[in-house]
């Protein structure tokens, strides 16, 4: 049950927020305690499990710590939650003789606070999925045993994790042949070919894995492996995973993560201290990459591609991210790439060794690499890429030497010295992604642009002052406490990153994103006001009134309001909750009311205690996949309406509305309009 402390500090910043988002997709129905750490019999898990009907949740209650051994696996084939203790307190072990959990195709299953470990199987020591599972402050750990393919986790189906671990797992020397290939993924395998291998990492870590050298193939994806299935990391972590060749010149790829002819998203994440023959960081083989607000730092390639090793013709494309002291024995200690697509981003201190090659390489002469402009490079090894606007060669980029450290957010990042050349470098028409995209935060979540452009690299540095030690308005950036009460006003930017304020905070005007935050008051926000709440927890009522028309579309997910969520009068297009990851529904201790507005509101995936009324809007407003205590009411609107998915406690009623639709649960009675 062990777990890295370094890791779990810098993920555990936004916990106790994150796990507010699963009664978004909990399943509801009958709960069975399991009071037994016997592997079978009764009270015993396996009881449990095999009498569970589908939405159906399974509890403990035991004396801890505790440990149940297993036999045989344990088999889902139902559609369950099951809720552990959190905190190491409960482990379900495989006894290094059996892997510990198997989820078929066609179950939903949430499992919770539990440790998965000394699992042993072919496919995922600890875990192999094949339906749709979900693991929130899991922390899989030590499944080493005869493990060919992802020692920690098989996943062919749909995968989220939330503030989970995946940590110290390894494939097994010389296990029997399944495909072919043994010694892939020491952590996760992530199988894509058939159609299925999603895998999504909110808030986690893949940290100390090892994919070992079995009967056949290269050891290769120390911590993922990912073949041609789906991956994206957000506010995660990938570090300290290895490989190990056991027979000479058999070299491995792709230390931290390979990509094998899949898609992987890396977004404000942090990838550091692995190590590989091939691409210390990152191998890429026939697939596309995509790296935005990242650090990649201590990583360490034997032959090429410290950070990231990508096979021409791969598609890489990275921006704002920061390259630095990552290493390659022969070339491209940073990124060696044939396909890259490279934008305001710092490569700086990286080494290699053969051909002198520091920062970057090339690894195929067709190369075609190019620059969207904007990048720094600390030496002159990027001078075939570096031809876009604005880039720089041979220039130091003012990187703090304190190197990795804690700066505010999820993850570790590399800060920028304040006379850093980097800062307000980039015009704010560039501060885009590859794509296109706005890229509107740093990787901790701070807002760009803090001063005239946007900041080279993964880092925005703070340039317009601080949120006072007394007095109430707030122009800056905070992740402390401030007692008492904040306004922000018209031009000023307030940002909270991980901070607590204990009195009320008012928007009347400028900018206010919040982000693992917490205000232990009220949060009022009215007039010309930008704004995003994320993952926050607000201890009183939260009210959003007259947003006059034609200012920012804004977001609020992922957050808990204690009393009372009012959005009213608004003229401009409010999302209220979220569809997919990694920002979901928020959690409403009072009532939703949503209310007189003229643009179009999305109410998506909201837990609501008491009632939730949509009504007198005069344009289009979905109510989808919310969880309602009391009644929803969708009343008197006159644009185009759509509820459907949603669990609703009491009545469901829908009158007077011009149009409306819907469909999905019907768990309340309709009345009105909404018996269709």
């Amino acid at each position: 049950m062990r777990q890295s402390s370094a890791v779990k500090t810098w993920i555990r910043g936004s916990a106790v927020v994150v796990l507010l988002l699963l009664s978004a997709v909990r399943i509801f129905g009958a709960t069975i305690t399991v009071t037994s750490t016997a592997d079978s019999g009764p009270g015993s898990l396996r009881a449990a499990i095999a009498s569970a009907a589908n939405g159906d949740t399974i509890n403990f209650s035991l004396e801890y710590p505790a440990t149940i051994l297993l036999h045989t696996p344990l088999t889902l084939g139902q559609s369950v939650t099951i809720t552990g203790p959190v905190n190491n307190l409960l482990a379900i072990s495989g006894g290094d003789r059996v892997g510990v959990f198997i989820v078929n195709a066609g179950a939903t299953v949430a499992i919770s606070g539990l440790v998965i470990e000394h699992g042993s199987s072919l496919l995922g020591g600890g875990i192999f999925n094949g339906g749709t599972l979900t693991l929130t402050e899991v922390n899989v750990t030590s499944n080493t045993q005869g493990t060919q393919l992802g020692g920690g986790i098989f996943n062919s189906g749909t995968l989220t994790m939330w503030i989970s671990f995946v940590e110290d797992n390894s494939t097994g020397f010389g296990v029997a042949l399944v495909s072919g290939e043994t010694g892939l993924g020491g952590g996760i395998y992530n199988y894509g070919e058939a159609g299925g291998g999603t895998l999504w990492l909110i808030n986690s870590a893949v940290s100390g894995n090892v994919a070992n050298q079995g009967l056949a193939g290269y050891p290769s994806g120390g911590g993922i492996y990912n073949d041609q299935g789906r991956v994206t990391l957000t506010d995660s972590l990938v570090t300290n995973n290895t490989l190990n060749s056991t027979t000479p010149n058999y070299v491995g790829s792709g230390g931290g993560i390979r990509n094998d002819g899949g898609t992987l998203s890396v977004m404000n994440s942090t990838i550091s201290g692995n190590s590989a023959d091939f691409g210390g960081g990152i191998y890429a083989n026939s697939g596309t990459v995509t790296v935005t607000n990242s650090t990649f730092v201590g990583n360490v390639a034997g032959d090429d591609g410290g950070a990231i090793y990508s096979v021409y013709p791969d598609t890489l494309n990275v921006a704002f991210s920061t390259f630095a002291n990552n290493a390659a024995g022969v070339e491209g200690g940073g990124i060696d790439a044939g396909g890259l697509t490279l934008k305001n981003s710092i490569l700086a201190s990286n080494g290699a060794g053969t051909y002198s090659t520091g920062n970057c390489a090339s690894d195929s002469p067709f190369s075609t690499s190019t620059s969207d402009g904007h990048n720094f490079s600390d030496d002159n090894s990027c001078y075939e890429v570096l031809t876009g606007p604005g880039d720089f060669s041979n220039i130091p980029p003012g990187l703090d030497p304190s190197g990795l450290e804690e700066n505010g957010g999820p993850t570790p990042t590399i800060a920028l010295l304040a006379n850093s050349p980097a800062v307000d470098y980039i015009p704010l028409s560039s501060c885009t992604d590859t794509s296109g995209i706005p890229v509107t935060t740093d990787q901790r979540g701070v807002y760009r642009p803090q001063g005239s452009g946007c900041d080279v690299g993964a880092y925005e540095l703070q340039t317009t002052g601080s949120v006072p030690a007394s007095g109430n308005e707030c122009n800056g950036i905070f992740n402390g406490t401030f007692q008492g009460d904040i306004t922000v006003s018209n031009g000023q930017s307030c940002t909270f990153i991980a901070g607590r304020i204990t009195g009320n905070v008012t928007q009347n005007g400028g900018s206010l994103f919040t982000r693992n935050a917490t205000i232990e008051g009220n949060l009022q926000i009215t007039g010309s006001s930008t704004f995003s709440i994320a993952t926050t927890v607000i201890g009183r009522d939260f009210q959003i009134q007259n947003i006059p028309t034609g200012a920012a579309q804004n977001q609020v997910c992922g957050t808990s309001v204690g009393r009372n969520l009012q959005f009213q009068n608004n003229g401009t297009a409010v999302q209220i909750g979220s569809a997919s990851p990694p920002c979901l529904g928020n959690k409403v201790g009072g009532n939703l009311q949503v209310g007189n507005n003229s643009a179009s509101t999305t109410i998506f995936n909201n837990t609501v205690t008491g009632n939730l009324q949509d009504h007198s809007n005069t344009a289009p407003t979905q109510v989808v996949g919310n969880t309602v205590g009391g009644n929803l009411q969708v009343q008197n609107n006159t644009g185009t309406g759509q509820v459907s998915n949603n669990t609703v406690t009491n009545n469901l009623q829908c009158q007077n509305n011009t149009s409306i639709t819907g469909g999905g649960k019907a768990t309340a009675s309709k009345q009105g309009q909404c018996s269709f």
